[in-house]
């Protein structure tokens, strides 16, 4: 029973600190936005991801403040959340690259989109925002996972045994690396830009997207 009461008051405490942190953001992106136009703006992109790691971390503290590790429960419980923490800051982590880069790229886009220097840049800056988001994804899953005795294991094993696995993985992977060297390589090879018009198989249309793995091109009957 008295487990059940220090579970419930360092939940209620750590909660508390937490609701009472979102709010002093809440009160200093209402009263500095007045001074600085995008904080408000950023504030609405992160919030949702913002309140989630917060109150994940509060729940993790309170968790981890009952401290029970021969307990089935606590040691599941404990262990998810702080998978849960780990991918939460990922996608905060996440949405603040987007966010800041999606910024730059509104800034080219308001520019002279006729100037192939432009459409250069905002090409690269979409490439880079991908290839961000896909590492931030790869290394939260690779640590959430890194928490399991398990996988620490079968990752000591990958390790010494390299040279031998990256041969295999290679030969394996040759395919998708090779999609996605050639996104990257487009991009900044200059090769072309979105907005550039093309001709693909007799038909014209303009490059729309250029991502990680495809081109998309925009037909002139609205076809993609």
């Amino acid at each position: 029973m008295n487990t059940w009461i220090t579970i419930a008051f360092s939940a209620i405490t750590t909660l508390s600190i937490a609701i009472s942190l979102l709010i002093a953001i809440w009160i200093f992106v209402k009263l500095a936005g007045r001074k600085i136009p995008w904080l408000p703006t950023a504030y609405r992109s992160l919030r949702p991801r913002l309140r989630f790691f917060v109150i994940t971390l509060a729940l993790m503290f309170s968790v981890l403040a009952v401290n029970q590790p021969e307990d089935f429960w606590w040691t599941v419980t404990s262990r998810s959340m702080i998978i849960l923490l780990i991918l939460s800051a990922g996608f905060l982590i996440q949405e603040i690259v987007n966010y800041s880069v999606s910024q730059v790229i509104a800034r080219f886009e308001n520019g002279d989109q006729s100037d192939a220097q432009v459409r250069r840049i905002t090409t690269q800056l979409r490439m880079l925002r991908r290839l961000a988001k896909a590492i931030i994804s790869v290394l939260a899953v690779g640590l959430a996972l890194f928490t399991f005795p398990a996988v620490q294991g079968v990752g000591a094993g990958l390790l010494a045994s390299a040279g031998v696995l990256s041969v295999i993985g290679g030969l394996a992977a040759q395919s998708v690396l090779g999609n996605l060297f050639a996104g990257v390589q487009l991009a900044f090879g200059n090769a072309i830009r979105v907005g550039d018009v093309v001709v693909v198989e007799g038909e014209w249309g303009t490059i729309g997207e250029i991502t990680l793995s495809y081109v998309v091109v925009y037909i002139w009957d609205e076809r993609r």
